[in-house]
């Protein structure tokens, strides 16, 4: 009978940052190149082993890309990033009888445009910028659908409401 049992993974990774935006990333050795998650640049494997380091096993890979994007963080902020937020971002009281009102009233008029430009004021107000999820937090909350809160976040943008930055969040222009 034949004995089943674990394989280590030792698949030659490299471990490099990325040129233009300095993000930690991993590709296979023999792999041709690839192409970063953050600010999309193109990276030649063969050009950046000299640079990276060679680990063996997606694991340790992982692990590094981790401990590396830490020491970056460090060096950078100071200290290690903290991925909480100190206010909520729900609203406070999210059945206030005001905004139940408002939003069956949008409702009504099949349009949630008032909701949503309230919903993002409120969110300027805490936030300086702000990520899509986020708005898709508070679209929950205040009842929009997430149909409609694509074509509503799509035309705030048009218009020139809601900027797009860089890092992908949003943040409101107000006038």
């Amino acid at each position: 009978m034949e004995e089943i049992a674990w394989k280590k993974d030792e698949t030659p990774y490299v471990v490099f940052p990325c040129s233009k935006c300095r993000q930690f990333m991993y590709a296979k050795a023999n792999q041709k190149s690839k192409r970063c998650v953050r600010c999309g640049r193109s990276h030649l494997v063969k050009d950046i082993t000299e640079r990276g380091e060679l680990v063996l096993g997606i694991s340790i890979a992982v692990e590094l890309v981790k401990q590396r994007q830490d020491e970056l963080a460090i060096q950078e902020l100071g200290t290690r990033p903290d991925f909480r937020t100190s206010n909520d971002f729900f609203i406070a009281n999210p059945s206030s009888s005001k905004n139940i009102s408002e939003i069956r009233k949008n409702e009504h008029n099949g349009e949630y445009e008032g909701t949503f430009r309230k919903m993002l004021q409120e969110l300027s107000q805490k936030y300086e910028s702000f990520p899509l999820y986020i708005i898709e937090i508070m679209g929950d909350n205040y009842g929009i659908p997430k149909s409609e809160l694509k074509l509503l976040t799509r035309a705030f943008q048009k218009r020139g409401v809601l900027r797009r930055l860089r890092d992908y969040s949003f943040q409101l222009k107000l006038d």
